[in-house]
């Protein structure tokens, strides 16, 4: 593994307590530890804006999609 992609953006408290109440938690990345591993961490807001205005906890695909494709351009 040579890179991370993680969401940077902040959650809504309400958001996180309905994820939490679905038995799930957001992922907590120690980016520090990462980077000791010799990984790259890059960090983007990954969510998708009309999910989370639902209380959906959902990636935004194209922001995902352009941000692997920069990570990809960055291996070249």
């Amino acid at each position: 593994m040579t890179d991370v992609l993680v969401h940077a953006g902040a959650l809504s408290d309400e958001l996180v307590r309905r994820y939490e109440a679905e038995g799930a938690s957001p992922v907590a990345v120690d980016g520090e530890k990462v980077r000791a591993m010799g990984v790259r961490v890059r960090e983007a807001d990954l969510i998708s804006r009309e999910a989370a205005a639902r209380l959906s906890l959902r990636h935004d695909a194209d922001r995902l999609a352009e941000e692997v494709r920069e990570v990809a351009l960055v291996r070249l």
